[in-house]
């Protein structure tokens, strides 16, 4: 017999039933071979608030003196643009201008990141 092209609808259906026996059937064995155990929760004190924040305050002075130096002028920059743009009456060209200044900010540097 030669193989036709079918209804898309049959198909869709067809399928549709194959998949929710497969779910089905996923769903039975995941449902008799899960063990239900109560979640632990465990509590935050300000000691572990500290803790967080020491370290992420570590992570941040080991960081390179130039990303900390791109942090902190990029978003600058980017405003003294939108600042420029609003004052000159440059609305339409706004988006281009920080788009142009976000992608090509970065080629300017001696180094990568």
């Amino acid at each position: 017999m030669d193989k036709t092209i079918g209804n898309p609808l049959s198909w869709l259906v067809k399928n549709l039933g194959a998949t929710g026996d497969h779910l089905s059937e996923t769903a039975g064995r995941l449902g008799r071979e899960a063990k239900l155990t109560d979640p632990q929760i465990r509590t935050l004190s300000m000691d572990d608030i500290r803790g967080a924040l020491r370290a992420g305050l570590d992570d941040f002075m080991a960081c390179r003196s130039d990303a900390v130096f791109a942090i902190l002028v990029y978003p600058v920059a980017g405003l003294v643009l939108v600042g420029f743009g609003l004052q000159m009456n440059l609305l339409p060209l706004l988006f281009p201008l920080i788009a142009g200044f976000a992608l090509m900010g970065p080629v300017g540097r001696d180094r990568p990141v």
